[in-house]
C-alpha cells in the first residue's frame, strides 16, 4: 500500500521549485550593471587590470604637462607592478557572461591562492627562520627558498613580462623585459 501525498505536499514542492528557478536565473544572469573599463596603464605591455607600483595609472605626459621631468625611477616604477590576480596570461579573454565566467574565476582563483595565500604564507615562514627576520636578499634566494622550495606554481605571464622579487618592500613585482638589470 503505497500512500499519496497531500495536494498541500504537492503545491509546496511547485513553489519551491518555482523559487529555486528564479533565484538560479538571478544568479546566471546577474543583478548589477556592467561596470566601466578600467583606466589604461601607461605601457601597452602591463596585463590588464594591472596598477602601477606608485599608484593609479598617469596618463603618459602627465609628468610634462605639471612641469616636471620624471627620474629614472619614476620611469621604472611605472612599468612594474605588484604581483596580484590579473596579471597572469590565462583568464582575461573569457568575458563576463554565465558560461565562460566559471572558466575566468578558476584563473583568478589560482592566482589569488599564489600571490595572496602560498607566498605570503612562504616567506613568513622564511622569515621566521632566518636570524634577524628578514626576507631574501635576492631574487635567486627568494626564486630558490620561496617559490621551489615551496613548490608554489607561479602564473605564466604574458610575452615580454617576468618576476622581480624586491628585497626593500620585499614584494614580488611583474615588470617588463626592458626594465630589467
Amino acid at each position: 500500500m503505497r500512500r499519496r501525498f497531500s495536494c498541500s505536499f504537492r503545491r509546496r514542492c511547485r513553489s519551491l521549485g518555482a523559487m529555486l528557478l528564479g533565484l538560479a536565473s538571478l544568479v546566471l544572469i546577474g543583478c548589477d550593471a556592467p561596470t566601466s573599463a578600467p583606466v589604461a596603464a601607461p605601457s601597452s605591455t602591463l596585463p590588464p587590470g594591472a596598477v602601477p607600483v606608485g599608484g593609479a595609472p598617469t596618463a603618459p605626459g602627465a609628468a610634462a604637462a605639471s612641469g616636471t621631468a620624471p627620474s629614472e625611477g619614476e620611469q621604472a616604477a611605472g612599468t612594474s607592478v605588484v604581483a596580484g590576480v590579473g596579471v597572469g596570461r590565462n583568464g582575461h579573454a573569457y568575458g563576463n557572461d554565465p558560461l565562460t565566467l566559471p572558466a575566468a574565476t578558476y584563473w583568478r582563483a589560482k592566482e589569488k591562492i599564489a600571490f595572496e595565500i602560498a607566498i605570503p604564507h612562504a616567506l613568513q615562514l622564511y622569515k621566521a627562520n632566518d636570524i634577524d627576520g628578514r626576507g631574501p636578499e635576492t631574487h635567486e634566494i627568494f626564486m630558490r627558498e620561496i617559490v621551489e622550495a615551496n613548490r608554489i606554481e607561479m602564473p605564466k605571464l604574458p610575452d615580454g613580462l617576468h618576476y622581480r622579487y624586491d628585497p626593500q618592500t620585499e614584494q614580488l613585482m611583474v615588470e617588463s623585459d626592458t626594465n630589467s638589470p
